[in-house]
């Protein structure tokens, strides 16, 4: 087999393995397609991603400094990358900053706004991760994934009839969205209670 089709059928199982979510095989098989042809970026930064996953945190970094930033075709995700990094390392300030970046490169795409505003929710600023998601309505991609996120900055401050119609939303769009199902069953739980119990 020839270094070109060794590249391919490593690719297609990273590509298999990352889609079915087994980190440390889609990491290997990026590994692998990496050793063959250590310049193609896409194979690092999916190879990152999943060295994120599975808690190799030193690794990780040591895979991103290989991929030539001023080269990458979409620097944003490169931001994004760092600033997982950087929250993986504890190290909030530093990870709001490379995702405030990713955002100004990337305006058109939810990603980088949902990665900011998860990050400022742990830092418990509520009202910018608010405002945030907004603005990522107006964006392009997983639209689901950023109602999920409003619900979830409006359950983090007790107001849970906005956080369910926030959910639900999401769920229109990704009825089996697993998460929004867990989140929604959450708040209905303790909205269904003060309804029963006459404490509304």
């Amino acid at each position: 087999m020839n270094n070109q089709n060794k590249i391919k059928e490593s690719l297609t199982l990273a590509k298999a393995a990352d889609a079915q979510g087994h980190s440390a095989s889609a990491f290997e098989f990026f590994q692998r397609v990496i050793a063959l042809n250590p310049g193609k970026d896409s194979a690092i930064y999916r190879a990152v991603l999943n060295l994120l996953e599975i808690g190799r945190i030193s690794d990780a970094e040591h895979f991103l400094n290989k991929i030539k930033r001023n080269a990458a075709p979409k620097p944003w995700l490169i931001e994004c990358a760092l600033g997982r990094l950087r929250l993986a390392q504890f190290k909030p300030t530093e990870a709001e900053e490379h995702f405030r970046n990713a955002l100004k490169l990337g305006t058109n795409s939810t990603a980088p706004a949902i990665y900011l505003a998860d990050c400022l929710l742990r830092q418990e600023k509520f009202d910018e991760a608010n405002g945030i998601l907004l603005d990522a309505l107006k964006a392009e991609g997983d639209l689901d994934e950023v109602y999920l996120n409003l619900g979830v900055v409006k359950r983090a401050t007790g107001d849970y009839e906005a956080a369910r119609n926030y959910f639900l939303k999401a769920l229109e769009i990704a009825p089996d969205f697993p998460g929004a199902k867990r989140a929604l069953a959450d708040v209905e739980l303790w909205l269904g209670f003060l309804k029963n119990s006459g404490a509304q």
